[in-house]
């Protein structure tokens, strides 16, 4: 566990990007995957950063009933969409969740994958969790980015926002950018993303984890009634303890007796990395999880939460 007297580091993400700019970076195109999705937040921040870097090609993918919901409210509706970026519409059983964002340039690119949707609060206010490659960096590895990219693409082709030869040609420079990044032979680091030609997010996860794993520590905000991704967790991999840290007053659990017997939960403020007396701050809504096993540890952040449709897939995802 994190001792509370350990210091917390902060990574702005929002002002990382506005610092492309600064910098100098030159972006040649940005992809965005959001669930929740504020067109003013993205049009006149996130939007105006890539512009102000030089990118032309500019891609949100979004869930089709989030999107939907925003149109109700004036102050969040597209005004730019179709002119200058490509909005796609993702329709998903239950939901479109990735938070992926990938800026692309010929001499280094950007990628972020983590909790943050493309709104205000995702980039500013929430308490988040995400991975992010930059200039500092030498931006992300190949293997690692491309894996991103093609996930990607995968929901660009379903959404059906773009077809024929646009659709090719997006393709066709997404794929060149992304050969770009740097090679490495580096394996600690890997992309998993779920979708309906593939395995649950679970199962691609469970074959990377070595046993014996002796705890298990994870954080989310939503869990369903039945916790059936932490009794997963109970019975694939055994652990002699799963520790749970809560944000109280804000985390949904409604049942948490339906958890293993190892299950531990405890309340994540104790560690003092919330940002309690910031205005409009401290919701906590990062996800992550820790495996500690014998040949090291294992850690998955994201977008999915510690429930059966973030993880399962299946009936359930």
């Amino acid at each position: 566990m994190i001792e509370s007297s350990t210091p917390i580091v902060r990574f702005p993400l929002l002002d990382a990007l506005r610092g492309l700019t600064r910098g100098g970076t030159a972006i040649e195109a940005s992809l965005v995957t959001t669930f929740t999705f504020d067109a003013s937040f993205y049009e006149e921040v996130l939007l105006r950063a890539f512009e102000r870097a030089g990118s032309r090609l500019n891609i949100v993918l979004v869930d089709a009933r989030q999107l939907a919901a925003s149109m109700d409210d004036p102050l969040r509706q597209p005004t730019r969409a179709g002119k200058d970026y490509l909005l796609a519409p993702v329709s998903h059983a239950t939901a479109f969740h990735p938070k992926i964002l990938a800026l692309l340039s010929e001499k280094c690119s950007v990628l972020s994958i983590g909790s943050h949707n493309a709104t205000d609060p995702g980039f500013s206010h929430n308490e988040e969790v995400t991975s992010f490659w930059g200039p500092a960096c030498k931006g992300p590895p190949r293997g690692l980015l491309l894996d991103a990219l093609e996930y990607c693409l995968f929901w660009l082709h379903a959404s059906e926002a773009a077809q024929g030869s646009l659709l090719s040609e997006i393709e066709q420079r997404i794929r060149h950018l992304g050969r770009l990044a740097r090679e490495t032979d580096q394996i600690e680091c890997r992309f998993l993303g779920a979708h309906p030609e593939s395995q649950s997010l679970w199962t691609q996860t469970a074959i990377q984890i070595p046993l014996p794993v002796r705890r298990v520590c994870l954080v989310g905000p939503y869990f369903d009634r039945d916790l059936r991704t932490l009794n997963r967790i109970s019975e694939h991999l055994n652990p002699s303890e799963i520790i749970v840290g809560l944000q109280p007053g804000t985390v949904v659990l409604e049942a948490p007796d339906a958890a293993p017997i190892e299950t531990r939960f405890v309340d994540a403020g104790v560690t003092g990395a919330f940002r309690t007396k910031a205005p409009g701050a401290g919701f906590a809504h990062g996800k992550a999880m820790l495996f500690e096993t014998d040949a090291g540890p294992i850690v998955c952040l994201g977008s999915a939460n510690p429930t059966s449709a973030g993880w399962l897939g299946g009936a359930y995802g």
